[in-house]
């Protein structure tokens, strides 16, 4: 995943050299503890930052409680071991965990339920606002400590393996010494999905206020076995066809864009111009998560896209943004902050006009003094 933003729109922190201090951070930190997504320059002034293709990166701003609380934790592990390796200047630390806003911010998860970070824009800010140095993301005040604990039998089951269902992902877990596996801090009336593959066990845990452990008891009941009766051939042989006819229909739109604003959310439901090299344009119009899809049949790899967010009646004004589609590259997010140049001469008109009526009331003011 590649992630763009207007060089005009970031002030760079780092004084050392971009590159210089991107290779240096490489040889002092482990490759767990690189949380910095590779910088290049793009096309027309675009810098971008490639997110490794090894995890399924989603953007932090979109994450649940769940996931950001887990996101924090990690990025402030990171931060504390790598600020301990960078050395003594301080001024160049700070600026290296730097980002111009949340909207940097990416994270995945391993099937085995660990957490990575990656910042994209780091050592940048948007001109008109400070840097953020720490993801200082807080839980809500209504949210309290949860722990899981399972039994059976009347006694914790140890070292259980447990998964714990996510939206998009599963994560995989193990109980402790006590049975117990502690689940973070949530909101009164979130659930929580956890199945229990060893035995074939689904269990929703669902937040009570006040109470902190949730104990669930697994012992199995005996159970008369049912005689076994001979499943009807036909019936297996239709639901043998229905499976084979099943069809997954995916459509040729095969790039993604996304369009995001500096706070992080995307800009949803706006057209947007595309703009070939060739002068050919299209027209299409973000969806709730601030994507478009392109058809790689009508965007070809090395094509150069000018997009242009269509200006719209009291909502928020972009400039103009340039990518172009490489090979083996099929997400892209633009980052954009709110473009103010459209008003640049009436506001500089009212300006002009409150400096002339100020100077005239003034002279006014000094001859009936003088007077």
């Amino acid at each position: 995943m590649r992630v763009q933003i207007q060089h005009t729109e970031l002030r760079p922190l780092i004084k050392e050299g971009y590159d210089k201090v991107y290779d240096a951070m490489t040889r002092l930190l482990a490759p767990e503890e690189m949380i910095f997504a590779k910088w290049e320059a793009g096309f027309g002034g675009i810098l971008q930052w490639t997110l490794p293709k090894d995890y399924d990166w989603r953007p932090f701003t979109a994450a649940d409680n769940y996931d950001k609380q887990a996101v924090v934790n990690e990025f402030m592990r990171l931060k504390e071991i790598g600020e301990k390796k960078l050395g003594t200047n301080e001024r160049l630390k700070q600026a290296v965990y730097s980002i111009p806003s949340e909207a940097s911010v990416y994270y995945a998860v391993t099937p085995d339920g660990v957490y990575h970070v990656m910042l994209t824009a780091w050592g940048y800010s948007f001109p008109a606002h400070a840097p953020i140095t720490d993801i200082k993301w807080e839980l809500p005040a209504e949210s309290q400590d949860v722990t899981l604990q399972l039994i059976e039998n009347g006694q914790p089951i140890a070292n259980l393996p447990i998964d714990i269902r996510r939206p998009q992902f599963v994560l995989h877990h193990q109980l402790d010494a006590n049975g117990e596996k502690y689940l973070g801090r949530l909101m009164p009336g979130s659930q929580v999905f956890i199945e229990v593959p060893s035995l074939s066990r689904d269990i929703t845990l669902t937040v009570e206020p006040g109470k902190k452990l949730y104990t669930f008891d697994l012992t199995q009941k005996k159970q008369e076995i049912p005689p076994v009766v001979k499943a009807d051939d036909k019936k297996e042989e239709e639901e043998q066809k229905d499976e084979e006819e099943e069809i997954v229909i995916r459509g040729n739109r095969t790039l993604s864009v996304q369009f995001i604003g500096i706070d992080g959310q995307p800009v949803a439901a706006r057209t947007v111009t595309l703009t070939q090299a060739n002068g050919s344009m299209t027209e299409v119009t973000t969806d709730d998560s601030g994507k478009i899809y392109l058809s790689d049949d009508d965007f070809a790899t090395g094509t150069t896209v000018t997009a242009q967010i269509v200006d719209a009646p009291s909502m928020p004004k972009y400039a103009k943004a340039a990518f172009v589609v490489e090979a083996n590259e099929d997400e892209y997010a633009i980052i954009f902050s709110e473009n103010d140049t459209t008003d640049f001469w009436p506001k500089l008109l009212l300006g002009l006009l409150a400096v002339a009526l100020s100077v005239f009331t003034i002279w006014g003011a000094l001859e009936i003094n003088l007077n």
